[in-house]
């Protein structure tokens, strides 16, 4: 069977505009679905509401850091 790829749902969580607008702009490029969020509560609203393949999220974030979203995201 020859099965045609989904192309996958990624969120980009950063909250540098440039960095996230970069990364979704390669992304898209490369056939990707691509969702994006600019902090840490917002990417964990963005993950529950889409369910995305892969979350690439910055660590170091104002607020709440990617650490933190990372286990209230774990805890919701």
């Amino acid at each position: 069977m020859n099965e045609a790829k989904k192309p996958a749902r990624i969120l980009v969580v950063d909250d540098e505009e440039r960095n996230r607008r970069l990364a979704v702009a390669m992304l898209q490029q490369a056939g990707h679905e691509v969702l994006s969020a600019a902090g840490g509560a917002e990417g964990i609203e963005a993950a529950l509401a889409h369910a995305p393949d892969l979350v690439l999220m910055d660590v170091q974030m104002p607020g709440m850091d990617g650490v933190a979203a990372l286990l209230e995201g774990r805890n919701a």
